[in-house]
């Protein structure tokens, strides 16, 4: 006899024989659902509840060919008749359903999405009201179950708890009796930080959904907590500790206890290097691990002070390991954005973008984008941030390190230590986020003689310690917690001499000494590696073989010289302590130092591909070797690719205030420190064809910034040096098309439109020579928005559909596709705008959207910006509204310019014909100061109506922000949209006579 399995808690489906069954039809379906369920029905009851809108001789005749497609699909009565009235399942027949085995066994696991989830039935309204009733009698059966479990907090272990509450709170967030079982649990097994967490995420819960304050029980437990971890504070202090560091080491402690407990913090230990810094905070990292939140530790290390990103680069590597362990969900866009700049979440590394589709992230879009990222994840799990050695940081990273703590999230802590004195480039972000009380500072001073005393009497016994030893300990150490293991190390071996005063310098030499040759020389090329040493190219350098190079590594490993680490599943040798490899470096020869960078330098140059990163490694080895023009080949590349990645080809929000949080002159500065070298290195090889590429590249990169950043002058500048330089010396068409394509952005960003067409026209003649087609379909794109510019808009469209059909026959495999198809449909749309074509506009915006969101890369956010304006122009403001906000919160993320301005403008509009006065008038406000920036007429002339339209209506309430009066206003809008083609708005404010103060 076959087996029939019926799941109705699970995804509904029906099996025989572990074989799935369709039915023909969904109420064939719901009839066996409903009788697994209730088990018995009368035919009329079964007729009027899927039938219930058919008369009653139809409703049974479709009820009889439901029981006959069943028969004829299972081959067999699945459902008979009882008696003449009713319907049941065959009892002859083995059925299993699992919502039985769920009422009977009581199994919680059983329950899995709810009743009958997603199961839904047309025209069977009766059916569905049974289905809701049914669904919320077994979900109140389910949560009766969980609670009952959950209320057994003698029994239950930790992660039992956690595990039945979530399963709870998926079906009622809101139950104050589910989160104060779980914090009995967390009280019993003493995991009072955890307690207090569950306490603020149902404090948190109660006032977003109902505005209402956890009760007094609830409550009184989470104090009660509290007060259980301030005990814990003051016991728990680090077996050993000097008197000296007892209080600083209580200040961190007392910090992370306040982190736990809900309130911001960040800290910045301070001291001299080898002072202990480090272990103090890896001591209170072991206790921290012991909790359920996410710790990541970056060491900064000073060879890496000038490589882009590299601090946040490991901490993203560590992260991504963790979020993919944890399950922790990270929405797309902010894991696109983390995999653009670090490729570790995806298998599948995106590829590399054309300068011009940049757009998607700017620098500051990149940033934005990352700060979610963390937020997002510190939301699911506490994240603790350990930077070490910040002093080291690199400039951008210190400059997103600064952004982060400042958000001041209560779920986010970063530990910090320094030496005492800030390097120029922390002393713009530092100082400040301490004087702000962003970061608690606290200092660590060399181990007093007493210190010296009571870590020498636990090292050694007291009865080996005498005041000439600890004189001479305290002396040769200077208080040094690094060098005063090294001695303590060699007085418990009885290898010391006291009262020698250069004891220690002998001790490092006699220790590097005793090695042989060949271990030696291992040593040394590793401390020459900027931080690491893998095994191929020690291999490589050294030409030794792999057995005998591990037993020199073995050798160094058991001596303490340096440690081994997995590291993206390659091994790596890593000097154990800063200072030690410094001194290595050091005492090596300058010819072998010479030797050894170039060698390295010659290593990574031949690895087939390198990321910005191992850029920076060729700059310093090749410094260290001595080879100006590599060094200057290597900075340039870097900085070009640099300035593609975070700056976007369209002028990007600089407003007052974030203007200062970004270093732009530096960029400058290095740009013409660049130029200079490059110059006067090839006035000394004028031979040498490279540097003129160098100079063309530098030129480009410069104006790659430039442009965006509302430099014009400098960037169209820089753009025609290259191009003459390239026409004198290397006359490369790909060369002149960029460049070009650089004049081209330029002039329609700020509507000089005068030179647009002889651009235009030599930029696809050399393409097509070039045969350079993906250069040319970017240029018909650009054609075809030219055009629609000057109103020419069916020459508009058969550029525009001539770019779109390149780019829509390319495989998607690249973002630089789906933006550029995407950005045809949107200026596709603007051409039917313009035209009052309202609907096919709206058609065309859409797929300009829907591109981006299938192919998971960030719609511009100016789309939505003209999607709202066209709902606006026909009247449907909810539609218009929910555009443009959509749009604003993209330009929040991306900052770019273009659109930005008019977008704030109709949101002042529509806040103030919603009363919302305040967002009405700071986005007037932001809406005035971009406008001004990208000095768009059709940007002003939309500003200026709005503004009119504001004054005239809301004067009273706006008047302080709009100082002139509407028709001011008019005449400004009309004197700038009038002579734009397709500028419909226009009609709102033109004027039968600038003398009448009625408009039409």
């Amino acid at each position: 006899m076959a087996e029939i399995h019926i799941y109705v808690l699970q995804s509904p489906r029906i099996l025989m024989d572990n074989q799935l069954i369709i039915l023909p039809y969904k109420k064939a379906e719901a009839l066996l659902y409903y009788l697994a369920i209730e088990k018995k029905v009368t035919r009329e009851h079964a007729a009027a509840l899927l039938w219930d809108t058919c008369e009653e001789a139809t409703a049974k005749k479709n009820l009889r060919h439901a029981l006959y497609t069943i028969r004829k699909t299972f081959h067999m009565d699945l459902i008979i008749s009882s008696d003449r009235h009713s319907l049941c399942l065959n009892p002859e027949i083995n059925f299993s359903v699992d919502y039985d085995v769920f009422r009977r066994d009581k199994k919680i696991d059983m329950y899995g999405e709810g009743l009958l989830n997603d199961f839904y039935v047309k025209n069977a309204y009766l059916y569905e009201e049974w289905m809701t009733w049914k669904r919320n009698q077994t979900r109140d059966s389910y949560l009766k179950l969980l609670e009952e479990q959950l209320q057994c907090t003698d029994v239950l272990s930790e992660a039992q708890g956690e595990a039945l509450f979530e399963k709870y709170m998926r079906e009622d967030s809101l139950d104050e009796q589910a989160y104060y079982n779980l914090m009995k649990i967390y009280e019993k097994q003493q995991s009072y930080y955890k307690g207090v967490r569950l306490y603020q995420r149902l404090s948190a819960t109660l006032n977003m959904e109902l505005k209402v304050a956890p009760g007094s029980e609830v409550r009184r437990l989470y104090e009660e907590f509290l007060e259980h971890i301030e005990q814990e504070n003051g016991k728990s202090q680090i077996e050993e500790i000097p008197e000296s560091r007892k209080e600083t080491v209580k200040k961190i402690q007392n910090a992370f206890g306040q982190f736990m407990g809900g309130k911001p913090q960040s800290v910045l230990l301070t001291g001299e290097s080898g002072s202990g810094k480090t272990y103090l905070m890896e001591q209170l990292l072991k206790k921290i691990r012991t909790q359920d939140i996410i710790c990541i530790k970056t060491i900064c290390m000073e060879t890496e002070q000038y490589m882009e990103m590299q601090s946040w680069n490991i901490a993203f590597m560590q992260l991504a390991e963790v979020i993919k362990k944890k399950k922790i969900y990270i929405e797309e866009k902010y894991l696109q954005a983390v995999n653009e700049m670090f490729p570790f979440f995806k298998e599948e590394i995106t590829e590399s973008l054309l300068l011009e589709s940049r757009s998607v992230y700017g620098r500051r879009a990149f940033r934005n984008l990352l700060l979610h990222f963390l937020i997002q994840a510190a939301k699911q799990i506490p994240l603790v941030l350990f930077f070490d050695n910040i002093q080291y940081m690199d400039e951008t990273s210190a400059d997103f390190l600064s952004l982060l703590i400042r958000t001041n999230n209560s779920r986010v802590m970063v530990l910090l230590t320094a030496s005492e004195h800030y390097t120029e480039r922390l002393k713009k972000y530092i100082p400040v986020l301490v004087r702000e009380k962003y970061i608690s500072r606290v200092s660590i001073a060399p181990f007093t003689k007493e210190d010296v005393e009571q870590i020498a009497e636990n090292k050694l016994g007291k009865q080996r310690v005498n005041k000439e030893l600890i004189k001479w300990l305290y002396e040769e150490s200077e208080g040094n917690a690094f060098f005063l293991e090294m001695l303590l190390n060699e007085c418990e071996k009885g290898n010391y001499k006291v009262g020698d005063p250069s004891y220690l310098q002998k001790l490092l030499k006699e220790q590097l000494d005793a090695l042989s040759r060949e271990t030696r020389q291992v040593l040394e090329l590793i401390a020459c590696c900027q931080v690491w040493a893998d095994m191929d190219s020690l291999e490589h350098i050294l030409q030794m073989d792999s057995l005998s190079l591990l037993e020199r590594i073995d050798e160094l490993k058991e001596k303490g010289f340096i440690c081994e680490k997995v590291r993206e599943g390659q091994i790596r040798f890593y000097i154990c302590h800063g200072n030690m490899g410094k001194f290595v470096h050091e005492q090596m020869p300058p010819s072998k130092i010479r030797v050894f960078h170039s060698r390295l330098a010659e290593y990574i140059e031949s690895q087939p591909s390198y990321d910005s990163s191992l850029k920076q490694r060729l700059i310093y080895h090749f410094t260290f070797c001595g080879n100006r023009a590599k060094v200057l080949k290597y900075k340039i590349y870097s900085l070009a690719e640099y300035s593609g990645k975070f700056y976007e080809l369209y002028p990007v929000h600089t407003s007052s205030w974030n203007k200062g949080a970004f270093s732009d002159e530096n960029i400058l500065e290095e740009c013409q420190k660049l130029e200079q070298e490059v110059l006067e290195l090839h006035q000394q090889e004028p031979e040498n064809k490279e540097y003129v590429r160098l100079y063309i590249l530098l030129l480009q990169t410069e104006a790659q910034y430039c442009i965006p950043q509302g430099y014009y002058e400098r960037g169209v500048e820089c753009v025609e040096k290259a191009l003459l330089t390239n026409d004198a010396y290397e006359k490369n068409r790909l060369v002149t098309c960029q460049c070009l394509r650089f004049l081209i952005y330029h002039q329609l960003n700020v509507w000089e439109l005068k030179d647009t067409p002889r651009c235009m026209k030599m930029a696809l003649q050399v393409a097509r020579e070039g045969e350079y087609r993906q250069e040319q379909a970017v240029i018909e794109r650009l054609c075809g928005l030219y055009l629609s510019m000057i109103g020419e808009f069916s020459k508009s469209m058969e550029y525009l559909e001539k770019s779109l059909n390149y780019f829509q026959s390319q495989p998607l495999k690249s973002r630089i596709y789906a933006l550029n198809i995407s950005a045809c449909y949107n200026y596709m749309g603007e051409n039917m705008r313009k035209t009052k074509q309202f609907f096919r506009a709206i058609e065309y915006y859409e797929k300009s959207a829907k591109v981006c969101e299938d192919n998971q890369c960030t719609c511009n956010a100016v789309v939505y910006s003209n999607l709202g304006r066209t709902y606006f122009a026909m009247g449907q403001m909810e539609k218009s509204r929910q555009a443009f906000y959509k749009a604003e919160k993209l330009y929040e993320e991306s900052f770019t310019l273009i659109g930005r301005s008019m977008t704030k403008a109709y949101i002042a509009l529509l806040a103030a014909e919603s009363g919302e006065w305040e967002q009405a008038v700071l986005s007037i406000q932001e809406a005035e100061e971009t406008a001004w920036q990208l000095a768009s007429p059709y940007t002003l002339g939309i500003l200026n109506g709005v503004k009119a339209k504001l004054k005239r209506e809301y004067g009273q309430v706006l008047g302080f922000v709009l100082e002139d009066e509407a028709e001011c206003y008019e005449e400004q809008a009309w004197k700038y949209l009038e002579k734009i083609p397709g500028a419909y708005e226009s009609e709102n404010v033109k004027r039968k006579n600038i003398n009448d103060p009625n408009p039409i």
